[in-house]
């Protein structure tokens, strides 16, 4: 307060009243409490009143609370398992759930590793957009959201990811950010103009969902938009052959991380290069008596006031802590039957991101090191036949980024051992091309199903093309199956079990056939069957049924290419000069700046001539 005013608190209703006032004219001025704004009066704090002899006057101040709120809500369109190497598009929607515009609002997303950016398929409310890739995240660029109710309060982003073939069965997570500026401004007249108050950040973040539902956010709390893939397995055909998972790793499939400094101290340089140039301007117009003096102190005055604020953010805003580190590892299925195969992570921080995995085997106390410290916001750890230090078995792996700040872990059982094949086998004519087949299933306790192959051929293969029948069923379990194909043939079976790892027992088959082993997805095995004696038994009722085919669970891994920046021509070069040479540019900036502070004190002394 000046000296000589008089001030006086509102009451717990919002009343005020100044007693015994002569008359004459007044300014009655509110002090707004943090956290609100003035609707009435729309300009400045004060209202100008006349108190005549007698009269009570009343000056009403309409006041609003600042109401800020941001959330983000994301669905994927993979609503039952993908295969990996498939592409999965996901759906963004973030809104304004305050009473107040915000700017500068960005998406952080952070993808797992192995999953690489559609190129060309962002899209944000039907306009094409391009994410920044920086540091292994995608960041997109939403703009400014008006406040709730108001045309403009929500946008909706839309893109594509492709994951990697070689990535193992798993559940994979994509988590997002988002945040928002929220910037006061004062108003003179009718016009609203720059003059920046303090600035606050605002937060959301995404939930996890089912495909096509949408879950509100909470803030601060990043939580995955997950991705269930599966790899289809590839059985042994050959009897007395463990059955394998054909293909070859690869190192593709990653979002880069890309080096050097944040973009927003290019855009700074560029604001301060105009504004120099504005000054320049401003004196040859000073001099010609073009302009105003006070009018363009003013306006230079607001400029240089948003310019300031845009270096304090700047500087800052990349190490302000806004959320807590959060870090999602794969969770790989129960069961895994190789020791070469990759795990990938997703991880949120303010800071740039360092993540280490480590592994252990179940009923160890401690961890060991499984690769070399990885860099960015995504990535993977290929596990190699050593990282499986002590035979099959259970393994636990465990990520921790930026030295322990936040960690996520997953298990999965190392199971290479191929099952016993069925015991008991026999075959049984109910009818022209009709059968009925008893057998009993392995006694192992990673039994999972068994795989039932025909022909009308005594020499045939045990692949796909054979394959008409997949049960599920108890391990040591006695079992039975109908099968009823075109007359007029006679028809020759062969059976195999597999368990719940994919690997694949020995075939067993009628003993006048020979059955073969051919390609399975590009691989060759080969081998004989082992004749049994088949009993011709009587008809009898129906005990079992045939279930669908079904056919897979892996597939055949290939090399995927790593996305690219995307190049901008002119401003792209800039933007790349601006992040590779980070002091040279923070050097021009603050030359710059002064060229500013040296030209508004030029123009000080030139109004007080």
């Amino acid at each position: 307060m000046d000296s000589g005013e008089t001030s006086i608190p509102t009451d717990g209703s919002g009343n005020y009243k100044f007693s015994n006032l002569t008359p004459g004219n007044y300014q009655v001025c509110e002090v707004l409490s943090k956290g609100w704004i003035a609707t009435d009066p729309t300009e400045g704090n004060c209202k100008n009143v006349t108190v005549d002899p007698g009269k009570d006057v009343q000056a009403n101040f309409g006041n609003l609370k600042v109401v800020l709120g941001l959330s983000l809500t994301k669905s994927n369109s993979a609503a039952t398992a993908l295969s990996s190497g498939s592409g999965v598009a996901y759906t963004l929607v973030i809104k304004n759930t305050g009473n107040q515009r915000l700017t500068g609002v960005t998406i952080k997303d952070a993808p797992a590793g192995g999953f690489s950016y559609d190129s060309s398929s962002g899209s944000l409310d039907g306009t094409s957009i391009t994410p920044t890739v920086l540091g292994g995240y995608l960041e997109w660029y939403v703009g400014t959201l008006e406040a709730s109710g108001n045309e403009g309060d929500t946008k909706t982003l839309t893109y594509r990811m492709k994951s990697d073939p070689s990535l193992p069965s798993g559940v994979y997570p994509n988590i997002a950010i988002a945040t928002g500026v929220y910037i006061p401004y004062e108003y003179e007249g009718n016009e609203e103009v720059v003059g920046i108050f303090e600035a606050v950040e605002v937060l959301a973040v995404s939930e996890d969902t089912e495909s096509g539902e949408r879950v509100e956010s909470n803030a601060g709390t990043p939580v995955n938009s997950q991705v269930e893939l599966k790899q289809v397995l590839a059985y042994s055909t050959g009897v007395g052959v463990v059955g394998q998972v054909l293909g070859a790793a690869t190192e593709a499939g990653q979002v880069l991380p890309a080096a050097g400094s944040d973009t927003r101290f290019f855009v700074f340089a560029i604001a301060a290069l105009i504004f120099g140039l504005f000054l320049k301007f401003g004196s040859f117009a000073l001099n010609k008596n073009w302009i105003d003096y006070r009018r363009l102190k003013k306006g230079l005055k607001n400029i240089f006031a948003s310019i300031l604020f845009l270096l304090v953010f700047s500087l800052f805003a990349p190490f302000a802590k806004a959320f807590s580190d959060y870090v999602s590892i794969t969770k790989l299925s129960s069961y895994i039957n190789k020791e070469d195969f990759k795990i990938s992570y997703a991880a949120l921080s303010e800071n740039p991101i360092s993540a280490q995995f480590y592994v252990r085997k179940d009923g160890d106390s401690s961890w060991r090191t499984l690769g070399s410290a990885l860099t960015g916001a995504s990535g993977y750890v290929q596990v190699s036949g050593g990282d499986i230090y002590n035979g099959d078995g259970k393994y636990f792996f465990k990520v921790v980024i930026n030295g322990g700040t936040a960690e996520d872990e997953t298990s999965t059982i190392v199971d290479r051992q191929a099952p016993d094949a069925v015991r008991d086998y026999r075959k049984e004519k109910l009818g022209d091309g009709h059968y009925k087949l008893y057998w009993r299933n392995p006694d192992n306790e990673d039994f999972d199903k068994v795989i039932i192959y025909r022909s009308d051929s005594t020499n045939f293969t045990a692949d796909s093309s054979t394959e008409v029948a997949t049960i599920w069923g108890s391990r040591d379990a006695e079992m039975t199956s109908e099968n009823a194909a075109a007359p007029g043939k006679e028809y020759y079976f062969a059976i195999r079990a597999i368990d719940k790892a994919g690997n694949a027992s020995s075939v067993v088959s009628d003993p006048e056939t020979q059955v073969s082993a051919g390609s399975v997805l590009g691989a060759s095995v080969s081998a004989t069957s082992t004749p049994e004696v088949v009993k011709i038994l009587p008809k009898e009722k129906k005990t079992g049924e045939v279930l669908g085919e079904e056919k897979t669970e892996e597939a055949t891994p290939s090399p995927t290419q790593a996305p690219e920046e995307e190049k901008g021509g002119v401003l792209g070069q800039a933007a790349k000069f601006a992040k590779d040479r980070t002091k040279l540019t923070i050097g021009i900036v603050a030359v710059l700046i002064l060229a500013g502070y040296l030209g508004l004190r030029k123009f000080r002394s030139g109004e007080k001539k």
